[in-house]
């Protein structure tokens, strides 16, 4: 079985208290996903885990509630 590789750009950064990451998809197929700093390493590295589930279940153009959609991706 083969994965397709996609062009993520991972930055740590500090953002507001429950926000632990987010996803932007750049016109070039590329996307900037943006983790927590103020997260320890083990939540930071769950954050990602969760965004990247994200980008490969295509969830960015997908018309669900956003509950839905979170509930797919997982903790």
């Amino acid at each position: 079985m083969t994965e397709e590789l996609l062009d993520v750009f991972i930055r740590v950064i500090p953002m507001p208290q429950g926000s632990k990451g987010v996803v932007v998809p750049n016109d070039d197929a590329t996307y900037d996903v943006y983790i927590n700093a103020n997260l320890c390493l083990t939540e930071q590295r769950r954050a990602l885990a969760h965004e990247l589930r994200h980008i490969k279940k295509d969830h960015l153009y997908d018309g669900r509630p956003v509950g839905a959609i979170e509930e797919e991706a997982g903790n």
